[in-house]
This record gives C-alpha cells, structure tokens and sequence, in this order.
C-alpha cells in the first residue's frame, strides 16, 4: 500500500592512510615473467584489501513495523536488523503533542523490550506519521514556534517513556518555501532539545531520522540539504510509490533501480540518489529505503504488456496495492503457470497474466538495490514494511546480500558482468588488475567516495581528474617521479581501459603488458568506467527506446524468481 497511507546515528568517517608499500613507477613497466606476475598481483590484492573503509560496522539494516498490520511485535525477527522502526505515533491537532492510537498503545509499550530480546543490540525508533491526512496539522505545527516547542518536548518524553533509542519523521514534504524553512527551524531545534535533554538525564542520545520522498532535479521545492545535515542522524530516502495504477494511466516500475532509456524519464533510485548528491548531501548519511510491496495494473490490451503500456487503473485491490506475500500466492493460485521475470534494467520484478500487470521486488531485486547501496557507499538500507514479507524471505536476502557485500569489499574488484548477472568473462582479471592499478597510483581505496560532496567511486572519481586534465591531482604524493608524469599519466590511462564496463572495450593482458612496456604504443581514449552514476554522451544518443517488453516465461535469458 502507499506508504503515507499506512504508513549508533550516522556520521562521515575520516580516514588516514599510511603508506606501507613503497613502489617505483618504473617498476610497471617492467612486468616480470607470468609466475612472478600472478604472485605479485596476488600479494597486491591481499595487501590492498586492508586498505579498504572499516565502514562495515556502521552498515544500517533497518525494518517499519507498522502497528495497522497481523505481524504481532513478538513474530519479529530482530535478529535481521540493526534499527526497528516503531510506525506510527500521530500529532494532535490541538497541542501538538505526540500520541498513540490507545489500540495499539501495549505493542508501542512493549516495542523495545520485545525485540531486544531476541537481538539486544538492536536500535528502536519512535516513527511519527506528517503526512496525507496529518499534513496539514503537521503544516500548522512547523509554521508555529510555541507548537514546535510543544511537539518537540513531548516526542522526547513519548520516546524516553515507550524506551525508544531514536525518532523518526516520516512521509513530511511541506508545500510551500515558508513551510520547507521552517521545517529547517525544527530540525536544528530538535536537535538542540535532544542534546540538552541527553546532558540533563545522563543517557544517550535519542537518534534523529528524516524519511523522505524522492528528489528530482526538476522539482522546484527541495528540502534543506544543509540542515538535514546538520540536525539529522540519516536521512531515509523512499525509493517506492514512483508510478501508482490510482494515478497513472499506465504501467510503470514503482520502484526501478535504473531507467530504460535517455527518452524517458522514469523515475528511478539511482536519479535520485544521485540528486541528493549533487544537492551537497553525504552519502554516508543516506539509507535505501526499499519496498515489500507492489502494484497490480489493469491492461487496456492484453497483448501489450510492456513497460509504459496503457493501463485502466488498478486490479486485485482497490489501490492495487500487494504486499510481497500476497503477489506470490496470487501468481501461485491465479497464474496459470506463469512465472514472474526480473528485468535487469529496472532492478524489479514483473509479472503479466490476461490483464493482469504487476510491478514488485523478489529476492534477485532486492539484492540488486542492497548491491546498489553498498556501490554507492550509502550508510544502509530500510525496508518498508515487514509484515508485507514472506517467512523472512526479503529481510534474510537483504540482510545475506549485505554480509557479502562488505566481505573484504571484494566487489571492488570484481566487474559489472559478474556482479549483475553472474557471468564470467575472459577480460574479469584485467577488470581487477585496473582497480588495483588505480589503487597502487593513488594511495586511494576502492570503498571510500572522493570528489564534490564525495560523490565519485575511486573509478569515476580517476576519470573525471583524467578528462579535465587533472590527472597530477589523482596521485600519491609518495610517488617522486616529477621527471616522468607521463608515465603515470599512461599507467592512468591504461587502468581505466581496463575498468571498462564492456568486457569487449577492456584490452587483455598481453594488450596491458604491452602498454606499459611499450612508450610508443597508441593507447584508445576510455569512456566512463563501469559502476558510474551517469553514461557518456555518446552512450546515452545510442540507448534503446522507451518501452522494453516482457519476455515470456519461455525466454532462456531471462532469471526467473527462486525464492530463497
């Protein structure tokens, strides 16, 4: 369903590097006989793995429960997570304090104790609700200074009360430039109240957390970057509800990881993370929030069944809201033996049967979005809600995909090919040889984000300094040898054609020997590496057209869902 209808802290580490590797950078072109070679290489790999951000102990893995739901608070496997969030605390439209639905307020009370028992590191957080029908009393409230008072001297006490660690705003988007400011004006106070309530009572401090809607560069009202950053713990970015069968009059990929086409714009996560990037936010203070749900559209015509067809509103449900439980009983009983696909370039899942046309996350995309988050280096995911899962499927997947992610941070090394789909190529150890290359030059790691805002992978953040003619600025200052930068320069050069998304535009080995040892050898230009928020001109001019069909189920290429 939409999430406003049912609806320790973060920080940016610092890191400081001390060289214990001295290299020659005449030593590169001077590549020693192949066994020599691979012990070399291997010793580098093992040694740059230490190299990399100590950030795994921060990774955030948090979970909604939402007190509207059959999930009771003891069937929660806490064990999954780092944060629970507790949803959903109201305002009253009077004195603007927090309060609890008297239905629900023994599961509010019992929250914390409940799931520390199966997990006793976990985080709790009081969720409150700001949005659709509590919007205009939460408008009413921010435009106030003695109502922003009132509502944040009683959340703190709600919290302290209910033993929460933290709190959460959620699903708020003031309408107006006045309403947004003030909004700033209450998270700067919040976090004020909350410091001094910490030093008065000698506990921790309560957490502060902001879930918000997607950000587009085309929006005219944005939040207020800098005083998120300043105020806020993290920032929850719902990466859900984009296309929605009661709104739009054709099929579209509620929650795409990636858009299809230059052509068409559909909103997509990686556009939106990207824009609270460039908007001079912290990735190490953004969580994914991903969806368990998804949508079900009704087809105008059965025999187009592709992204973008037209649509006459929603099916199965009035909203044609499912929870991910619901959608495979469905395709279970009611799917004549089809099977839904996983569409690699949205990062989601589809599902057609007659009319019937429906959007939602498996395990594969979930894992794909968690991949996603670690890529980008964000602090962490959340999942909205739990009880829409099925036997822990997506939180275990979710959870799994984390652990792998984060061990020795080896997909820094390993290509896009076998990332997204598994498949290795010839060219896999030039790819790991680039990385490490760049690594070796710059003194830098692979898990740590560089550039404006720190918003670049070492791969891009390489690319950029190399097309802008910044190349000096890239390497380690340890590396004296101001007589020959064109050899580092060429070493650049022929890192990043290794680190090609294309497996076919990456030389081979004997093609990278050459390279180095060869001063006169000509060397192409490279385009954007793999793993790059955005593409080259040239590559977006050449993208295919908007609409991408559904294969059948009989289509070889496509992964079906397997269900853990």
């Amino acid at each position: 369903m939409l999430y406003e209808d049912s609806i320790n802290g973060a920080f940016q580490q610092k890191y400081s590097f001390s060289h214990t590797l001295s290299i020659n950078i005449h030593q590169l072109y001077v590549l020693p006989s192949m066994a020599a070679k691979t012990t070399t290489f291997f010793f580098l790999l093992f040694f740059s793995l230490n190299l990399q951000c100590s950030s795994s102990d921060n990774w955030i893995r948090a979970g909604y429960w939402h007190s509207g739901t059959a999930l009771p608070v003891s069937e929660i496997n806490s064990a999954l997570f780092t944060h629970l969030m507790c949803a959903f605390a109201r305002i009253n439209s009077s004195t603007y304090h927090i309060f609890i639905d008297s239905n629900y307020e023994q599961s509010f009370s019992n929250f914390t104790y409940t799931v520390k028992r199966k997990n006793p590191s976990v985080t709790t957080l009081l969720s409150i609700f700001g949005a659709r029908q509590d919007s205009e009393i939460f408008s009413s409230m921010i435009n106030q200074s003695s109502s922003r008072q009132s509502f944040i001297e009683s959340s703190i006490e709600t919290a302290r009360l209910y033993g929460f660690d933290g709190l959460n705003l959620a699903a708020v988007m003031p309408g107006n430039s006045t309403s947004m400011t003030n909004l700033g004006t209450l998270l700067e106070d919040w976090r004020v109240a909350v410091a001094s309530e910490s030093r008065n009572s000698g506990k921790s401090e309560l957490l502060l957390v902001m879930t918000c809607y997607y950000f587009s560069a085309t929006r005219l009202l944005s939040y207020l970057v800098e005083s998120m950053k300043k105020s806020l713990d993290w920032v929850d970015v719902l990466a859900f509800d984009n296309y929605l069968p009661t709104r739009d009059n054709f099929t579209g990929p509620h929650s795409a990881l990636y858009s299809s086409s230059s052509s068409s714009s559909w909103l997509n996560i990686n556009n939106s993370v990207q824009e609270w990037l460039n908007r001079g936010f912290l990735a190490t203070k953004l969580v994914l929030c991903m969806p368990y749900h998804g949508y079900a559209w009704k087809l105008v015509n059965i025999n187009d069944n592709a992204v973008g067809a037209p649509a006459s509103g929603p099916t199965i449900t009035i909203d044609g809201s499912m929870g991910y439980k619901s959608i495979k009983a469905y395709i279970r009983d009611y799917g004549y033996g089809a099977a839904s696909v996983y569409n690699g370039t949205f990062g989601v899942n589809f599902f057609t049967s007659g009319q019937t046309w429906i959007n939602f996350e498996s395990v594969e995309a979930i894992r794909a979005k968690v991949s996603f988050a670690k890529e980008k280096g964000l602090l962490g995911y959340s999942v909205f809600q739990l009880d829409n899962d099925d036997n822990w499927e997506l939180s275990t997947a979710a959870k799994d995909q984390g652990g792998k992610d984060q061990k020795n941070e080896r997909r820094g090394y390993v290509p896009p090919e076998y990332v997204r789909k598994g498949i290795y190529s010839m060219k896999y150890d030039v790819y790991s040889f680039g990385v490490l290359l760049l690594q070796i030059i710059s003194g830098k790691r692979t898990a740590c984000y560089y550039g404006p805002n720190d918003s670049l992978n070492l791969l891009e953040f390489a690319y950029k300094l190399w097309k802008d003619g910044e190349g000096l600025e890239f390497f380690d200052s340890s590396l004296d040898d101001s007589s020959s930068t064109w050899k580092l320069m060429r070493c650049m050069q022929v890192a990043l054609l290794c680190v090609q998304e294309n497996p076919a535009d990456r030389p081979t080995m004997l093609e990278v020997y050459t390279l180095l040892k060869n001063e006169t050898a000509t060397i192409t230009t490279p385009r954007k590496p793999a793993f790059s928020f955005s593409r080259d001109e040239d590559e977006e001019s050449n993208k295919c057209t908007l609409k991408v069909k559904i294969c059948s189920i009989n289509d070889a290429s496509i992964t079906q869902l397997v269900p853990r």
